[in-house]
């Protein structure tokens, strides 16, 4: 067990609200989102007392550690070779290591159900304030029109956020609908809410056209089937009542990513001829959002083979540096067209790029740490709420996807993100009863 004395339950307290004012701030106010996180490392750091005996056995704290110091001493290499590039690489310290800072938010929340989902609600209604404050409304005629817009904020990182918080409302139906029951006037609030929150969303991913969000819904819609599949392999009606819903979530998902993808045809035509047998490879190809992301994945691998150790620097740009000023030869169309590319849209590829194999040294234990504590996740939320994990679980495959096909590792949205879910995720290894690490 985890002392927890009476001098801690005020830290507690205001730990609860720093998080409740982070997740509302995340995609809204971002000003707000970093105060609230550097008053709970702050927070964190005055809680050690009772944090460090318990931390300094655990894994992810170690871990995080050797990553800062990797990302540190990488940096200052980088910064010595190429000097040009120095002013990138001290930013780029806390851009890559920050994300590591799970373990402050982990420790607060401590596998606390109630709070994950109070923190879970405050994210949701601070994505639509964040998107109602930011849009701008001259322009809601042509986006409902079919012009792809993105709500003030990166569209692929607002779409990736609306398709999770899309599957969370579409699980959470049954228990948020029925929370009113035998109160008509409350059910019939909270059923208003929850159709609203959900056309919102979905009004957001048609408009925001992102395909990628689009897959990753349909991989977790797929995967949900197939688990209460598995999961209902008893009698007859527990097979009814868990394989209904499913159903009726992935036809939601399915009827929300083909919509989505249909909005954007002209680029899903686009793709079909540069990537079809009559489509040139040095010209057409660079025309093709997905063809681009291959040849930029390409491009990455080749810049990574020519430093396969060490890396190029973790702010090192390839697209903005290596590739413009030929530290590697590459075809001539590459010259031409990869410099225009904001970067290799693919975090796997840029941190190959960027740490070389050093990369590994904290990619593996950070996925088999991930793994161990998903097992202590699943296990602990078993009764008291399957929604949340089969969410956490659905999610964590959804995030595996867009880390393949996008890099906002560096920016705030993803960076937000990643210390949230995996927050939550590794929380419940942190909790009073859990087992020692």
């Amino acid at each position: 067990m985890i002392p927890i004395s009476a001098a801690t339950v005020p830290r507690r307290r205001i730990a609860e609200i720093l998080l409740l004012v982070f997740a509302f701030s995340a995609w809204n106010l971002t000003g707000p989102a970093h105060i609230a996180l550097f008053a709970l490392v702050i927070l964190f750091l005055v809680d050690w007392p009772v944090a460090g005996p318990r931390l300094r056995r655990d894994p992810a704290f170690w871990l995080g550690l050797a990553a800062v110091i990797l990302v540190t001493l990488l940096a200052v290499r980088a910064a010595l070779l190429f000097p040009e590039t120095a002013e990138r690489q001290w930013p780029a310290i806390w851009e890559w290591a920050s994300p590591f800072l799970f373990v402050v938010f982990a420790w607060w929340l401590r596998g606390d159900v109630r709070l994950i989902r109070l923190v879970l609600l405050a994210a949701l209604i601070g994505l639509v304030v964040g998107v109602l404050r930011k849009s701008d409304w001259a322009l809601l005629g042509e986006a409902l029109g079919g012009m792809r817009y993105h709500f003030g904020q990166p569209a692929l990182g607002i779409a990736f956020i609306a398709s999770v918080a899309l599957l969370g409302l579409a699980l959470y139906r049954p228990p948020l609908v029925s929370a009113g029951s035998g109160q008509a006037v409350r059910t019939l609030v909270i059923a208003a809410a929850w159709g609203l929150a959900v056309a919102f969303v979905v009004a957001m991913l048609l408009i925001l056209q992102a395909r990628g969000a689009a897959v990753g819904l349909l991989a977790a819609g797929g995967t949900l089937v197939a688990y209460r599949l598995w999961q209902a392999r008893g009698a007859k009606r527990e097979r009814r009542s868990g394989l209904v819903p499913a159903a009726m979530i992935l036809v939601l998902l399915v009827a929300v990513a083909t919509a989505a993808i249909w909005s954007g045809r002209d680029r899903l035509v686009q793709d079909l001829a540069a990537l079809g047998p009559g489509g040139d490879p040095e010209a057409l190809a660079w025309t093709s959002s997905t063809a681009i992301r291959i040849n930029l994945w390409r491009t990455g691998l080749e810049v990574f083979a020519a430093r396969p150790g060490l890396g190029w620097g973790p702010g090192t740009d390839t697209t903005k540096y290596l590739i413009p000023n030929e530290a590697v030869a590459l075809p001539a169309a590459t010259l031409e067209h990869a410099p225009g590319a904001a970067h290799l849209h693919s975090v796997i590829v840029e941190a190959l790029v960027r740490f070389g194999s050093t990369a590994l040294l904290i990619a593996v234990p950070l996925a088999i740490l991930l793994v161990r504590s998903g097992w202590v996740m699943w296990r602990r939320l078993a009764t008291e709420d399957p929604r949340l994990r089969e969410w956490l679980v659905l999610v964590a495959l959804m995030t595996g996807l867009f880390l393949i096909y996008e890099y906002r590792l560096v920016h705030v949205d993803m960076r937000f993100f990643l210390l949230l879910f995996l927050g939550i995720w590794y929380s419940f290894s942190l909790r009073p009863d859990s087992d020692p690490a």
